[in-house]
């Protein structure tokens, strides 16, 4: 009872000392390796050690995180956009992050991340972080220089005013806030920093292992420094100088609300109109290989791709979580991109911070089946094994698997005789052998056609009308078209229709 009744005083904000302070999720290991680039003119910059713990929020950065999990190699790429950077870098970013997430080997997840809105998730991968004002880039610089009333900027003996936080005592941020008194908060503690001297504040609601996270941010800000420690109530006359004079400032208790229950939407495009419909009770099964799902979680949603949806890029699959946020969908209605993290997932490719709203069954992975949802359904009530095969999602060989392809049949005669699903195929080598062995009886170069396999393309066609005929890969969106045409960025009427889900 005791308990029951601290939980309840706990939750309301008051410092309670039989209930222990909430631990956070173990996301993600936190034993990979971080890699952070700045964006600038379209190119980016790999950061130094030092460097990649100091972001301006002025400008965009790509964040890579690779780590191993259950013997696989996972990367997270995050696009992090600063609350003052320009359009031109972030459209910059996404783009670049997209290829670089293209050009690794393993498991890649993408995500948009913008200041102020960072999930754990963001702050787990970086051991410290400090987030000055102002920018490096050059299409920040010009936006200020065009601009009357100039930002403020950080000034390594100029006047700066800091927030301290952390999920614990290894995952600390500073974040520097406007320079006055109205951005303090009795909730948290501060860095107060007038050219060589710092002030250390603790807000009269902060904790002790509020104050723990402030030493230590002391230590990474101003190394050797010693600073004065002051506590609300009791602060000088020059600290507030320093903040340009007193002011009211918010003196409640800062609570962190509790989780947002996920949902589970199917999601498709078509006639320029987009709809979505939402999955009650749902589980791993109703990830459905031809469908394109977004699992809404409040201040983040992923967008899940399968591999035989009509979604062909990381980008494209970032406007369809765009695109849901904007239609209000979720019971509480339109919701803007910079209030939300939207991350890209392919099927087969789940992340352990995807899959924990699940009761996943990894040896479900539909990544490592070749064939539809009937297909494969059909296998399992026969008790058979579908043939399993690792896709290449990378794709980068796309030159040996057009050369694979380029062994059809290719006079107008033999074309003619061709099945539509056969010509249909894309760059993929298991699809290339699919529709070899569906051509008529072979005369010199179809001879040479590699063994049948286990599953046939006609089940797939009749399963699902609407269903591409051959597994669509996800990434990159460049082989999923014949040499010499483009790759559509934005969806088309036709691109992202799914089959209608029996219920």
């Amino acid at each position: 009872m005791q308990n029951c009744v601290a939980a309840i005083f706990k939750h309301q904000g008051y410092d309670v000392a039989e209930i222990p302070d909430d631990k956070p999720r173990q996301l993600i290991s936190s034993n990979g390796c971080l890699k952070v680039w700045l964006v600038d003119r379209g190119c980016v910059t790999l950061l130094c050690t030092e460097e990649q713990e100091q972001l301006y929020n002025g400008d965009c950065y790509i964040i890579q995180y690779s780590y191993a999990e259950d013997g696989k190699d996972y990367h997270l790429f995050l696009a992090w956009f600063g609350q003052d950077s320009v359009q031109e870098d972030r459209v910059a970013t996404v783009s670049l992050m997209s290829s670089m997430a293209d050009s690794v080997k393993g498991r890649a997840v993408v995500g948009q991340v913008l200041e102020g809105r960072e999930p754990e998730l963001f702050f787990l991968v970086f051991k410290s972080l400090i987030i000055f004002k102002g920018g490096r880039s050059t299409a920040y610089k010009n936006s200020i220089l065009q601009k009357s009333n100039r930002t403020e900027q950080y000034q390594k003996d100029g006047a700066a005013l800091f927030r301290v936080q952390g999920l614990r005592p290894d995952c600390i941020q500073a974040i520097q806030v406007h320079l006055a008194a109205s951005s303090l908060n009795s909730s948290h503690c501060y860095i107060l920093q007038d050219g060589a001297s710092f002030f250390t504040w603790l807000g009269s609601l902060s904790s002790p292992s509020d104050h723990v996270l402030l030493d230590r941010m002391m230590d990474k800000l101003c190394p050797l420094k010693q600073s004065l420690l002051v506590r609300e109530g009791s602060e000088p006359d020059r600290f507030w100088t320093t903040l340009g004079g007193r002011s009211e400032y918010s003196k409640e208790k800062c609570v962190k609300g509790w989780p947002t229950d996920p949902h589970l939407y199917t999601c498709t495009f078509q006639q320029c109109l987009f709809k979505a419909k939402e999955v009650f009770s749902f589980s791993q099964d109703d990830l459905a290989t031809e469908e394109t799902l977004i699992l809404d979680c409040g201040e983040e949603i992923f967008v899940w791709v399968g591999l035989h949806s009509g979604v062909t890029s990381k980008e494209h699959a970032l406007d369809f979580g765009k695109m849901f946020l904007q239609a209000g969908i979720a019971r509480d209605g339109p919701r803007s991109i910079n209030d939300t993290t939207v991350y890209a997932v392919a099927e087969g490719d789940e992340p352990a911070f995807f899959t924990s709203f699940f009761n996943w069954d990894s040896s479900k992975q539909a990544a490592a089946m070749l064939g539809n949802s009937f297909e494969r359904k059909l296998a399992m009530l026969k008790g058979l094994s579908p043939k399993m095969e690792t896709p290449d999602r990378s794709l980068r060989k796309s030159s040996s698997r057009r050369q694979e392809i380029s062994s059809e049949p290719t006079t107008p005669e033999q074309q003619q005789q061709q099945p539509a699903a056969a010509r249909r195929t894309f760059g993929s080598a298991s699809a290339g052998r699919t529709a070899r062995e569906r051509l008529p009886p072979p005369s010199s170069a179809a001879s040479a056609s590699p063994a049948t396999p286990s599953w046939s393309l006609k089940s797939r066609a009749s399963s699902s009308p609407s269903t591409p005929a051959t597994a669509r890969r996800l990434f990159p969106s460049s082989s999923l078209h014949a040499p010499g045409t483009a790759a559509a960025h934005l969806p088309s009427p036709t691109a992202i229709g799914s089959p209608g889900r029996r219920r």
